[in-house]
């Protein structure tokens, strides 16, 4: 499903070289290592926010080292939320179906389907800048997994969340 082949990225005194990975459906993944060592950066490569300067990215045998990442199947959610300010959640969640041409109707039924799975949806009408840390990671999480992508990158998604949420989300995302 994933494959990452020979990867190689230099970003002024950082790199990363020749890195490999396979990865199939189903498979729970997970990198290890001290700040600064390039986990963030893989995963934005394979989000397709940057492109690495040798190698390739391939997702279901296609390569999509080059697509843009409105084209790749892949959700990421990161540390910091990425959480547009001025929307409110339910516009938060219902950014990605835009460009989607579904109804009014099943778009709303999504927002509320996610709302639901992150038990965030009593929380719809509100404005974002009021939300706690981990209302904020929810609402990122219901936003990434309302796009229905076929390989989820997470970085420290559940970091924000007390621990009664924190088991609820970990099944969510399996």
């Amino acid at each position: 499903m994933l494959k990452l082949k020979d990867i190689s990225i230099k970003l002024g005194e950082f790199q990363l070289k020749n890195i490999n990975l396979e990865l199939n459906k189903g498979d729970y993944y997970v990198l290890l290592g001290k700040s600064g060592v390039g986990k963030t950066v893989l995963l934005e490569i394979i989000a397709g926010l940057i492109k690495p300067d040798s190698g390739k990215v391939f997702q279901n045998n296609l390569d999509i080292t080059r697509e843009k990442i409105q084209k790749r199947k892949v959700g990421i959610v990161f540390q910091d939320y990425s959480i547009f300010p001025h929307l409110t959640v339910k516009q938060n969640i219902a950014y990605p179906l835009k460009r989607k041409k579904i109804s009014n109707s099943d778009k709303n039924e999504l927002i509320n389907k996610y709302a639901s799975l992150a038990s965030i949806k009593h929380l719809l009408d509100r404005n974002t800048q009021n939300l706690s840390g981990g209302e904020l990671q929810r609402v990122a999480l219901a936003r990434m997994l309302v796009s229905n992508p076929n390989c989820l990158l997470l970085d420290e998604p559940l970091a924000s969340l007390d621990i009664q949420l924190k088991g609820g989300l970990r099944n969510l995302l399996r």
